[in-house]
Protein backbone atom coordinates (compact mmCIF):
# COMPACT_ATOMS: atom_id res chain seq x y z
CA UNK A 1 0.00 0.00 0.00
CA UNK A 2 2.78 2.79 0.47
CA UNK A 3 4.48 1.89 -2.61
CA UNK A 4 1.28 2.73 -4.42
CA UNK A 5 0.52 5.81 -6.41
CA UNK A 6 -1.54 8.48 -3.85
CA UNK A 7 -4.56 7.54 -6.83
CA UNK A 8 -3.67 3.79 -6.92
CA UNK A 9 -3.08 2.67 -3.10
CA UNK A 10 -6.96 1.10 -2.57
CA UNK A 11 -6.14 -0.86 -6.13
CA UNK A 12 -2.58 -1.90 -5.15
CA UNK A 13 -4.44 -3.72 -1.90
CA UNK A 14 -7.19 -4.92 -4.01
CA UNK A 15 -5.04 -6.86 -6.24
CA UNK A 16 -2.46 -8.09 -3.44
CA UNK A 17 -5.97 -9.64 -2.35
CA UNK A 18 -6.85 -11.02 -5.35
CA UNK A 19 -3.58 -13.27 -5.17
CA UNK A 20 -4.37 -14.27 -1.29
CA UNK A 21 -7.79 -14.38 -0.96
CA UNK A 22 -8.21 -17.07 -3.87
CA UNK A 23 -5.61 -19.27 -1.46
CA UNK A 24 -7.65 -18.84 1.77
CA UNK A 25 -10.82 -19.88 0.09
CA UNK A 26 -9.71 -22.96 -1.54
CA UNK A 27 -8.23 -23.84 1.72
CA UNK A 28 -11.03 -23.12 3.48
CA UNK A 29 -12.93 -25.22 1.19
CA UNK A 30 -9.95 -27.92 0.63
CA UNK A 31 -10.42 -28.75 4.33
CA UNK A 32 -13.70 -29.24 4.48
CA UNK A 33 -14.30 -31.07 1.45
CA UNK A 34 -11.00 -33.36 2.53
CA UNK A 35 -12.14 -33.97 5.65
CA UNK A 36 -16.02 -34.80 4.68
CA UNK A 37 -14.99 -37.67 3.12
CA UNK A 38 -11.94 -39.38 5.92
CA UNK A 39 -10.39 -37.02 8.08
CA UNK A 40 -7.27 -37.60 8.36
CA UNK A 41 -6.71 -36.11 4.83
CA UNK A 42 -7.85 -32.92 6.13
CA UNK A 43 -5.06 -33.03 8.68
CA UNK A 44 -2.75 -34.22 6.71
CA UNK A 45 -3.57 -30.71 4.85
CA UNK A 46 -3.43 -28.94 7.74
CA UNK A 47 -0.09 -30.19 8.60
CA UNK A 48 1.34 -29.34 4.55
CA UNK A 49 -0.55 -25.75 5.36
CA UNK A 50 1.62 -25.46 8.27
CA UNK A 51 4.85 -26.70 6.89
CA UNK A 52 4.06 -23.97 4.10
CA UNK A 53 3.57 -21.22 6.41
CA UNK A 54 6.58 -21.99 8.36
CA UNK A 55 8.35 -21.85 5.29
CA UNK A 56 6.95 -18.49 4.28
CA UNK A 57 7.76 -16.85 7.43
CA UNK A 58 11.12 -17.91 6.88
CA UNK A 59 11.33 -16.46 3.86
CA UNK A 60 10.44 -12.81 4.64
CA UNK A 61 12.06 -13.25 7.98
CA UNK A 62 15.26 -11.32 5.87
CA UNK A 63 13.46 -8.64 4.77
CA UNK A 64 14.39 -4.94 5.58
CA UNK A 65 12.24 -1.89 5.12
CA UNK A 66 13.41 2.16 5.66
CA UNK A 67 12.24 3.20 9.00
CA UNK A 68 9.97 6.19 8.44
CA UNK A 69 10.10 8.97 11.11
CA UNK A 70 6.42 10.34 11.78
CA UNK A 71 4.74 12.05 14.24
CA UNK A 72 2.58 10.00 17.02
CA UNK A 73 -0.66 11.22 17.41
CA UNK A 74 -3.40 10.37 20.23
CA UNK A 75 -6.32 9.53 18.65
CA UNK A 76 -4.54 6.57 16.23
CA UNK A 77 -6.72 3.62 17.43
CA UNK A 78 -10.05 6.22 16.95
CA UNK A 79 -10.46 5.66 13.36
CA UNK A 80 -9.40 2.03 13.03
CA UNK A 81 -11.73 1.00 15.78
CA UNK A 82 -14.84 1.97 13.47
CA UNK A 83 -13.54 -0.33 10.93
CA UNK A 84 -13.04 -3.55 13.91
CA UNK A 85 -16.94 -3.88 13.30
CA UNK A 86 -17.21 -4.79 9.74
CA UNK A 87 -13.87 -5.91 9.89
CA UNK A 88 -14.84 -8.95 11.58
CA UNK A 89 -18.22 -9.63 9.76
CA UNK A 90 -16.80 -9.45 6.25
CA UNK A 91 -14.34 -12.34 7.85
CA UNK A 92 -17.47 -14.23 9.44
CA UNK A 93 -19.57 -14.65 6.73
CA UNK A 94 -17.59 -16.34 4.11
CA UNK A 95 -16.41 -18.82 6.86
CA UNK A 96 -20.11 -19.68 7.77
CA UNK A 97 -20.79 -20.45 4.62
CA UNK A 98 -18.00 -22.94 4.08
CA UNK A 99 -19.71 -25.71 6.66
CA UNK A 100 -22.99 -24.77 5.19
CA UNK A 101 -22.12 -25.17 1.50
CA UNK A 102 -22.08 -28.95 1.35
CA UNK A 103 -24.76 -29.68 3.56
CA UNK A 104 -26.61 -27.34 1.44
CA UNK A 105 -26.11 -29.06 -1.81
CA UNK A 106 -26.91 -32.56 -0.51
CA UNK A 107 -30.05 -30.78 -0.05
CA UNK A 108 -30.98 -29.48 -3.22
CA UNK A 109 -29.17 -31.93 -5.42
CA UNK A 110 -27.76 -29.35 -7.36
CA UNK A 111 -25.54 -31.36 -9.94
CA UNK A 112 -22.26 -29.95 -11.14
CA UNK A 113 -22.77 -29.23 -14.36
CA UNK A 114 -25.03 -26.05 -13.23
CA UNK A 115 -22.81 -25.72 -10.38
CA UNK A 116 -19.60 -24.99 -12.88
CA UNK A 117 -22.16 -22.78 -15.39
CA UNK A 118 -23.15 -20.67 -12.28
CA UNK A 119 -19.40 -20.66 -10.74
CA UNK A 120 -18.39 -19.40 -14.49
CA UNK A 121 -21.04 -16.84 -14.36
CA UNK A 122 -20.21 -15.29 -11.23
CA UNK A 123 -16.17 -15.46 -11.91
CA UNK A 124 -17.24 -13.48 -15.52
CA UNK A 125 -19.23 -11.31 -13.96
CA UNK A 126 -16.42 -10.28 -10.99
CA UNK A 127 -13.92 -10.20 -13.93
CA UNK A 128 -15.73 -8.14 -15.62
CA UNK A 129 -17.06 -5.73 -13.57
CA UNK A 130 -13.56 -5.36 -11.26
CA UNK A 131 -11.06 -2.61 -13.06
CA UNK A 132 -13.87 0.28 -13.54
CA UNK A 133 -14.99 -0.68 -10.22
CA UNK A 134 -10.98 -0.22 -8.58
CA UNK A 135 -10.72 3.47 -10.88
CA UNK A 136 -14.19 4.62 -9.23
CA UNK A 137 -13.19 3.75 -6.02
CA UNK A 138 -9.87 5.10 -5.62
CA UNK A 139 -11.28 8.37 -7.44
CA UNK A 140 -15.02 9.00 -6.14
CA UNK A 141 -16.96 7.05 -3.20
CA UNK A 142 -15.69 4.02 -1.94
CA UNK A 143 -18.48 4.09 0.79
CA UNK A 144 -21.37 3.99 -2.13
CA UNK A 145 -19.01 0.82 -3.79
CA UNK A 146 -19.48 -1.26 -0.42
CA UNK A 147 -22.74 -0.08 0.27
CA UNK A 148 -23.99 -1.36 -3.08
CA UNK A 149 -22.01 -4.88 -2.44
CA UNK A 150 -23.95 -5.09 0.23
CA UNK A 151 -27.02 -4.64 -1.22
CA UNK A 152 -26.65 -6.94 -4.03
CA UNK A 153 -25.24 -9.33 -1.60
CA UNK A 154 -28.64 -9.75 0.14
CA UNK A 155 -30.36 -9.62 -2.78
CA UNK A 156 -28.16 -12.64 -4.07
CA UNK A 157 -28.89 -14.54 -0.79
CA UNK A 158 -32.30 -13.77 -0.73
CA UNK A 159 -33.22 -14.71 -3.84
CA UNK A 160 -31.51 -18.19 -3.35
CA UNK A 161 -32.62 -18.68 0.38
CA UNK A 162 -36.44 -18.01 -1.03
CA UNK A 163 -36.77 -19.33 -4.27
CA UNK A 164 -36.33 -22.76 -6.28
CA UNK A 165 -32.59 -23.22 -5.60
CA UNK A 166 -32.14 -24.88 -9.32
CA UNK A 167 -34.03 -21.47 -10.74
CA UNK A 168 -32.02 -19.08 -8.13
CA UNK A 169 -28.18 -20.19 -8.50
CA UNK A 170 -27.54 -18.66 -11.77
CA UNK A 171 -29.12 -15.05 -10.40
CA UNK A 172 -27.52 -15.16 -7.32
CA UNK A 173 -24.04 -16.26 -8.62
CA UNK A 174 -24.18 -13.02 -11.26
CA UNK A 175 -25.49 -11.19 -7.71
CA UNK A 176 -22.34 -12.44 -5.74
CA UNK A 177 -19.63 -12.12 -8.62
CA UNK A 178 -21.05 -8.45 -8.91
CA UNK A 179 -21.01 -7.47 -5.22
CA UNK A 180 -17.83 -9.31 -4.95
CA UNK A 181 -16.55 -6.72 -7.53
CA UNK A 182 -18.02 -3.86 -5.61
CA UNK A 183 -17.03 -4.94 -2.21
CA UNK A 184 -13.61 -5.89 -2.55
CA UNK A 185 -12.19 -2.35 -4.20
CA UNK A 186 -14.56 -0.47 -2.23
CA UNK A 187 -13.89 -1.55 0.58
CA UNK A 188 -10.14 -1.37 0.49
CA UNK A 189 -10.41 2.02 -0.38
CA UNK A 190 -12.09 2.55 2.20
CA UNK A 191 -9.77 1.58 4.62
CA UNK A 192 -6.90 3.78 2.87
CA UNK A 193 -9.31 6.61 2.74
CA UNK A 194 -10.24 6.81 6.32
CA UNK A 195 -6.52 6.28 7.74
CA UNK A 196 -3.77 8.95 7.44
CA UNK A 197 -0.65 8.05 5.98
CA UNK A 198 1.19 7.63 8.91
CA UNK A 199 -1.38 5.71 10.75
CA UNK A 200 -2.17 3.23 8.37
CA UNK A 201 0.59 0.08 9.20
CA UNK A 202 -0.77 0.27 13.02
CA UNK A 203 -4.30 0.80 11.98
CA UNK A 204 -4.20 -2.07 9.00
CA UNK A 205 -2.64 -4.28 12.11
CA UNK A 206 -5.86 -3.76 14.04
CA UNK A 207 -7.91 -4.53 11.87
CA UNK A 208 -6.05 -7.35 10.85
CA UNK A 209 -6.34 -8.92 14.62
CA UNK A 210 -10.04 -9.44 14.26
CA UNK A 211 -9.53 -11.46 11.44
CA UNK A 212 -8.17 -14.58 13.70
CA UNK A 213 -11.51 -14.17 15.83
CA UNK A 214 -13.88 -14.16 13.08
CA UNK A 215 -12.37 -17.00 10.96
CA UNK A 216 -12.38 -19.14 13.73
CA UNK A 217 -16.03 -18.25 14.76
CA UNK A 218 -17.31 -18.60 11.55
CA UNK A 219 -17.15 -22.64 11.19
CA UNK A 220 -18.27 -23.18 14.52
CA UNK A 221 -21.57 -21.16 14.04
CA UNK A 222 -22.08 -23.01 10.42
CA UNK A 223 -21.74 -25.50 11.57
CA UNK A 224 -24.36 -25.59 14.31
CA UNK A 225 -26.70 -23.73 11.55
Amino acid sequence: MQTGKPEHQGRAVTYAWLIVAPLIGLGSFEIGFLSKHELAWGQRALAVGSLLLLLLALGVARLRFPVVAVKRKDYAYRRSLLLIIPAFLQNLVPHLLTTVLFPFLKQTKIGFLPLLVAATMGGGTFLFRLRPVTRFADRRDPALVTGLSALLAALAFGGLALGDPNLALYWTAVCIGAALALYIPGWNALIVRSLPQNERGEGWGAISTVNGPAIAVGPAVGTFA
